[in-house]
């Protein structure tokens, strides 16, 4: 598939409802956790990716490509500092605790030692605030997704 193929079949709007799919899954294993079990790495993998794909979104929106958005990787920490050069204050109003959360998640996030086994102690935010960061994120940002969608299936020579 080429690059521009690649970019058609790869919209805003399809990363937002991927990283609600992840939030949802995230909320139903959390659910079953607080009966159960304190910790669980898999919800906040969950969590965190849905951070990840609300802000792949956003920056689709904005034109970066999906080949560009690879270069990214799974650093939240990149991601954001890219969306707010995107103008990213104009559509969400992240708070310093949100920010300290994104940038807290990605330290063990973005290593992938969420994923896998690493000896050793984890140091991990609040889980409900990272629920809660994910879903202020995926609240605000699903407008401009939205917004997106219906201006390009408007102009069918982008189809």
């Amino acid at each position: 598939m080429d690059a521009n193929e690649l970019n058609q079949r790869s919209s805003p709007l399809g990363y937002w409802n991927l990283a609600h799919d992840f939030f949802e899954a995230a909320d139903i294993v959390r659910k079953r956790i607080e009966v159960e079990v304190k910790i669980s790495s898999p919800t906040y993998y969950l969590y965190a990716h849905a951070i990840e794909l609300t802000f792949k979104a956003f920056l689709r929106c904005k034109g970066i490509e999906v080949k560009e958005l690879k270069k990214f990787g799974h650093n939240l920490e990149e991601l954001l500092h890219e969306a707010k050069g995107k103008d990213l204050a104009t559509h969400t109003q992240l708070t310093l605790k949100q920010t300290a959360v994104i940038k807290y998640i990605n330290l063990t996030y973005n290593g992938k030692n969420l994923e896998y086994f690493i000896q050793g102690v984890k140091h991990l935010p609040c889980l409900n605030e990272v629920h809660d960061t994910a879903e202020a994120l995926l609240k605000s940002l699903k407008p401009i997704c939205e917004t997106w969608q219906r201006d390009v299936c408007r102009k069918p020579w982008l189809g």
